[in-house]
């Protein structure tokens, strides 16, 4: 689940700020405007999946394994970091870090979060002072669908010579042509690439040559809708 979450106050822009929650874990971060005061956080959770919080709460109070605590340090600033600890084994002292937040010396979220979602209602309980009773009236928080649509990657050569020869043993392909050609899913391709294409994580493209025999051991069915595009005629290198 992607989200955008605006937030105005008397109709004037304040900020916008992406959520992102996958399975356990929820991502957070200022996309535009001024960054957000940590007592708006949850407002702009539940307003971008209500009830994300009471799931979190409901764990805790029903699934929790290990007594926890928050930590807290403190910069010259002013500024705070605060991360859960868990005790998992107390005979041998064993204690798991959990998730963490940091907040500005005015209180605001100026970092990336990345966190696990049940550790959100542990760092919220240990801030609880300055959280707000109710929230100002004058503000409001509107959820806004987001659709990334379609980015090609790598140069613009590649397409260009696809599109005017097809594909060759010589031919580059890259992850976005590969989903075009194949219809596999976006999660699907970049799983392939970590377990068996690693050295290309970040240089986005590999040969067609290169990229069958993998293909070919670990995935047949994508080898056959690759081959199925291969234009032996126009082809300009070799077919070994």
């Amino acid at each position: 689940m992607l989200k955008h979450v605006v937030v105005k106050k008397n109709d004037r822009f304040i900020g916008r700020y992406a959520v992102r929650v996958e399975e356990d874990r929820l991502r957070f971060k200022t996309v535009a405007g001024g960054d957000l005061y940590f007592f708006f956080f949850e407002e702009v959770l539940n307003t971008a999946d209500p009830g994300i919080l009471e799931k979190a709460r409901e764990y805790n109070k029903n699934k929790r394994r290990y007594p926890w605590r928050v930590r807290e340090r403190v910069g010259y600033s002013g500024c705070a970091d605060y991360w859960v600890e868990y005790l998992v084994d107390r005979e041998l002292g064993i204690i798991r870090k959990g998730g963490g937040i940091h907040v500005s010396m005015s209180g605001k979220l100026n970092r990336e979060i990345d966190i696990p979602i049940v550790d959100i209602p542990l760092i919220s309980f240990h801030l609880r002072n300055y959280k707000l009773d109710e929230i100002p009236s004058e503000y409001t928080f509107e959820v806004k669908d987001i659709e990334i649509g379609e980015f090609l990657e790598g140069e613009p050569e590649i397409y260009e010579e696809f599109e005017s020869k097809g594909l060759t043993y010589d031919s580059y392909i890259t992850p976005f042509l590969y989903k075009k050609l194949t219809g596999v899913c976006e999660e699907g391709i970049e799983k392939f690439i970590d377990m068996f294409l690693p050295e290309y994580k970040e240089k986005r493209k590999i040969k067609i040559k290169d990229l069958l025999p993998v293909l070919e051991r670990y995935d047949s069915s994508g080898a056959e809708k690759i081959k199925e595009f291969l234009n032996i005629n126009k082809q300009g290198g070799s077919n070994e």
